[in-house]
């Protein structure tokens, strides 16, 4: 019998394979079965781990939502106003200026005291915090356990702009030193 050519080099392909698996139990790993990968196995888990870090390092509430972090920490946004800049406002912004100011609400639902100059806000892209006569900015003191603070806070705000997203990080957890989630907060406001 006369196979051709294609058939044999198939047929030697598969055996060649079958005998590679077989004598190799079959996986990427040592015949003894213990843990040690390959380099492949190893930069898809290290490539799997930084898109779980990735995923795990913030999360989206609505702008009527409550941001909620570990041991009962909360922040919340409401009274969203915009506003725009007058002579009589002290600001580093022009007159006329657009803006768009809101009350920030944390509870510190935890067992420690929270520094809050570590309470990081983030404007939307291309705006600027504002600091003005109507807007006193975070609190620069520490909020005691159980204890609640409000302040108005402020972005520059186009007028025809109606999506905001705003990004809050609580401060570091002094317990286990890690850094909390970001919190954005994302929705849209009325136009001008």
């Amino acid at each position: 019998m006369h196979l051709p050519k294609k058939a044999l080099l198939s047929a030697a392909l598969l055996t060649s394979c079958v005998a590679s698996l077989t004598a190799c139990g079959g996986s990427d790993g040592p015949a003894d079965g213990s843990a040690a990968g390959t380099k492949k196995d190893s930069w898809v888990s290290d490539q799997q781990e930084w898109a779980d870090q990735q995923a795990a390092s913030s999360f989206v509430v609505g702008l009527s939502g409550t941001a909620k972090w570990h041991e009962g920490l909360t922040a919340r946004l409401s009274g969203f106003t915009r506003r725009r800049v007058t002579e009589d406002d002290t600001t580093m912004l022009d007159d006329g200026q657009p803006y768009l100011t809101f009350k920030v609400t944390v509870t510190n639902g935890t067992r420690q005291v929270l520094d809050m100059k570590q309470f990081n806000m983030v404007c939307p892209a291309d705006s600027d915090q504002v600091l003005s006569d109507s807007v006193d900015g975070a609190p620069g003191n520490h909020l005691l356990a159980g204890d609640t603070v409000t302040w108005t806070a402020g972005c520059t705000f186009e007028p025809k702009q109606t999506r905001l997203q705003l990004e809050f990080t609580p401060p570091l957890d002094e317990r286990t030193g890690e850094t909390a989630q970001t919190a954005i907060f994302s929705g849209t406001v009325p136009a001008e």
